[in-house]
């Protein structure tokens, strides 16, 4: 049985959603993202997570949207990643640190 089935099916969701830019890397589009880091889904997701500190949802909407994607793409329905953002914004460690480039197989899946 899956722990956190919501961020399991946002992260598969996410990952569909990816495309394949002209040097044949994966990427998600911006407007997708803006779909995906919804204040809802980021309440959701934090909920099912454990994470009770309001003020990290102001700290994703504002300034970490792909560092929370991220995260939710390295995050599976048997473990979430989530509670790494608790960190980053006590280090001040946003989007503004980004891109971090993840490899992963030759098809693209995770």
């Amino acid at each position: 049985m899956l722990q956190f089935p919501r961020i399991g099916k946002l992260s598969k969701d996410a990952n569909k959603a990816r495309v394949k830019n002209e040097g044949g890397r994966m990427f998600l589009p911006y407007d997708k993202l803006q779909g995906f880091v919804t204040p809802e889904e980021v309440d959701l997701c934090f909920q099912e997570a454990d994470i009770s500190d309001p003020n990290l949802v102001e700290f994703v909407l504002k300034s970490a949207k792909r560092l929370f994607l991220l995260l939710i793409l390295m995050s599976d329905g048997k473990e979430q990643k989530l509670s790494l953002l608790e960190d980053f914004a006590h280090e001040n460690i946003n989007d503004a640190v980004l891109p971090i480039e993840i490899k992963d197989g030759e098809d693209g899946e995770q």
